[in-house]
């Protein structure tokens, strides 16, 4: 439409009304979306709740990518670079987002990040050991309660590193400036698009009753600091219902596991053990499934068979596949393999 012109607009037309979409479809775009973050998405890898901040999860950047790729959005940046002096910059980052079946634009959100900023500013001076091993409980609750696992080291200001083959309790040396900012330029960039994009697809599906984004934010750059939710107060013991008069019905049974049972089990472990490896459940999925002469890896758990005709009769590949992850996530256990610090720490 050329500068000055009006728009055409049909008898009866009644401007944001007639292009609202009805409550029904309101409330389908949302079961959808709560259905994705059920059976898609994970807990800790595209979303994820801050300790004491609150019951609303944050999304994270997979799960930003994984609401476009359900609602087929396709993201554009426009990307401006303000020179903050003393070689620092600042991103200032638009995502647009656009339908990818009509080209239709959708909306857009903005984000911006600095190298000002205190995580990419200072970096953490030589560390110094204290002469005391890692406690056990420090590799207990690393990921469950990261609060009580800092306890564990001595507090804020401790970390571990590996001397030796051993790993040790340090002190963690004074913050001082980087001297060459254009180090993480690159990763400052990405944090703005990262940001903008969060927020376009928080703004475009009106997500943000079902996540948050500023607590994830906050809690990285040091603003807040997360604390630990108090465990519920136990119960008292209630008194044992009355013994039932017998009956002639059978007794009930809970049954044998469902597929779709075997499946959140054969995740779950494929997670751990990839997280343990440094590695992705998709590679250590097929590591499980591929034959001795290279055939029949899966790298998606709907791949596996849940039933299968074999030289002594019908059997499940999918639970075989289980309870070999099973026995090569207690390896890992026996080895007690420890992963490097989280990002966190640092």
């Amino acid at each position: 439409m050329t500068d000055g012109a009006l728009a055409k607009v049909e008898p009866g037309y009644i401007v944001g009304v007639d292009d609202a979409i009805s409550p029904a479809r309101l409330i389908e775009q949302v079961t959808l979306i709560q259905n994705v973050m059920k059976s898609v998405m994970r807990d800790g890898e595209h979303f994820g709740k801050i300790p004491g901040c609150g019951d609303k999860p944050s999304l994270l950047k997979p799960g930003a990518e994984k609401l476009c790729f359900t609602f087929r959005m396709d993201p554009e940046f426009d990307i401006e670079v303000i020179d903050m002096g003393k070689g620092h910059r600042e991103y200032r980052v638009k995502c647009t987002l656009f339908a990818i079946n009509s080209g239709q634009r959708l909306g857009s959100g903005v984000g911006s990040a600095s190298t000002m900023e205190g995580k990419w500013r200072f970096r953490t001076g030589p560390v110094e050991s204290t002469g005391r091993s890692v406690p056990s409980d420090y590799w207990d609750q690393r990921k469950s309660d990261p609060v009580k696992a800092q306890e564990a080291l001595g507090g804020r200001g401790f970390s571990t590193k590996k001397i030796d083959n051993v790993w040790m309790i340090v002190k963690q040396g004074e913050r001082i400036e980087h001297d060459n900012p254009a180090d993480v330029y690159n990763t400052v960039l990405k944090m703005g698009k990262k940001r903008a994009m969060v927020d376009a697809v928080l703004t475009c599906t009106a997500a943000s009753d079902i996540f948050t984004q500023d607590v994830e934010e906050l809690v990285d750059n040091g603003v807040i600091v997360p604390t630990p939710v108090a465990a519920p107060a136990t119960p008292p013991p209630s008194t044992p219902p009355p013994a039932q008069a017998p009956t002639d019905a059978p007794p009930a049974t809970t049954g044998e596991p469902t597929q779709d049972d075997i499946k959140d089990q054969l995740a779950i472990i494929c997670g751990k053990i990839a997280d343990a490896l440094k590695s992705d459940a998709g590679t250590v999925l097929y590591n499980l499934t591929v034959n001795k002469d290279g055939k029949y890896g899966k790298r998606t758990i709907d791949g596996i068979m849940w039933e299968a005709t074999g030289p002594k009769g019908l059997w499940s590949p999918l639970k075989a596949i289980l309870s070999k992850a099973k026995d090569e996530w207690k390896k890992i256990e026996e080895m007690n393999a420890q992963p490097d610090d989280p990002e966190w720490i640092k």
